[in-house]
């Protein structure tokens, strides 16, 4: 994907985040090859639907799996936890003026 290249991949584990089927490459059922094989033609024989996959794999790529996204990501969740969860103020804690 970073290279731009579209990926085929079988539809399990980390592969259903990474690849979004029809979007950056296509995902197959697990252990068919069949659909596999028809995936990689797919492609293979769509030069413009190829280069479309191609392109936004890259862009996936660069927005979410780079130092820079990973680091967006993490600053979203930590903000939206932080958001979500209530501190409770301590009885004993005061104020200095």
């Amino acid at each position: 994907m970073a290279s731009g290249t579209p990926v085929v991949a079988s539809d399990v584990g980390g592969l259903q985040y990474t690849v979004v089927p029809e979007e950056t490459g296509l995902l197959a059922p697990p252990k068919d090859e069949v659909a596999f094989a028809a995936a990689i033609d797919r492609i293979l024989l769509d030069p413009t639907y190829r280069n479309k996959l191609g392109q936004a794999a890259r862009k996936r790529v660069e927005t979410k799996f780079s130092w820079e996204g990973v680091a967006e990501q993490l600053s979203e969740l930590y903000t939206d936890l932080a958001q979500s969860v209530e501190v409770p103020i301590s009885k004993t804690a005061f104020v200095s003026a």
